[in-house]
């Protein structure tokens, strides 16, 4: 067994308790708010990663229809639930979080969606809650 699937098994055990939580974005009521919601259906597998400074991400890539074609949208969730390791491609999924642009090598860039909650679209009422969620944190936007 592979270091990489002994952690991805470790981490399944010790976030199992975590399987069931959905967190409310951030507000910040001074400059905005940076808030994404996306619902689409998982286009890369889930992978898992053990950082440098002890958290873990899990990320995937996420399908979303545009107004004339699909587009992919990175999504990295930290210290994310052990279930997250068992969406597989075509799972229908609804992601609450924030964008992020982080700078690598000196002139390049990535931008994803750093998850607050991802819940399975089948689960209709934790998606209303996250999706509640967001919208509260809406009304605390000044204008």
């Amino acid at each position: 067994m592979s270091s990489s699937t002994t952690q991805a098994s470790n981490s399944r055990s010790s976030l199992s308790k975590a399987a069931n939580r959905v967190s409310a974005p951030k507000a910040d009521t001074g400059d905005g708010l940076n808030l994404v919601v996306l619902v689409g259906s998982v286009f890369r597998p889930p992978e898992f990663r053990q950082l440098k400074d002890g958290r873990s991400v899990t990320s995937f890539d996420l399908k979303t229809k545009g107004p004339e074609r699909y587009e992919t949208v990175r999504v990295s969730w930290f210290d994310a639930p052990a279930l997250a390791l068992d969406y597989s491609e075509d799972d229908g999924l609804a992601v609450v979080g924030r964008v992020r642009r982080f700078w690598y090598g000196g002139r390049q860039s990535i931008t994803d969606v750093v998850a607050d909650s991802v819940t399975p679209v089948r689960s209709v009422a934790r998606v209303r809650r996250a999706l509640g969620d967001a919208m509260a944190a809406l009304q605390h936007v000044s204008p």
